[in-house]
């Protein structure tokens, strides 16, 4: 995709990016259930043209209510594979909890962007825009949804 602005006085910004190729999460199986504090080993194919991989939480329901964004993140990786340890949300008091997990593939602008901000805090500092400040960037992702149990 290629964005091209231009206002009433001739400024102009400019910028593209590539949609990192679809991909799907192998392991673990969707709907598997995992024991609260237990290690989940997470892998997915690889996404053509992704920068960077996020793995998250989807945050939902009561959740939500006590976190000011929509998805937890755990990190950020290179590679193909990821672990993180489940766990039971104590705002939610149901149990056996089910929670999506997403993978995220993100292109090099916007892993380029992530990282500075993360880094050194200075937003846009790897911007891809010319003329401007920002990111324009894409991404695509894969989701699964876990049981967390009650650790026995």
């Amino acid at each position: 995709y290629f964005l091209e602005v231009q206002d009433a006085k001739g400024r102009q910004l400019r910028a593209q990016t590539t949609v990192p190729g679809l991909f799907q999460i192998t392991r673990p199986a969707d709907g598997a259930t995992f024991a609260s504090d237990s290690y989940v080993e997470f892998s997915w194919e690889p996404s053509s043209g992704a920068g960077i991989y996020v793995l998250g939480r989807n945050l939902s329901g009561c959740e939500a209510e006590y976190n000011d964004r929509n998805f937890g993140y755990y990190g950020a990786f290179g590679a193909t594979t990821a672990s993180l340890i489940a766990w039971l949300n104590t705002f939610c008091f149901t149990s056996p909890q089910v929670q999506t997990f997403k993978v995220l593939a993100y292109d090099s602008a916007l892993a380029a962007y992530q990282y500075s901000v993360g880094r050194n805090g200075s937003q846009f500092q790897r911007s891809n825009v010319e003329g401007g400040l920002g990111v324009f960037g894409s991404m695509v992702a894969d989701s699964l949804a876990l049981t967390i149990t009650p650790q026995l």
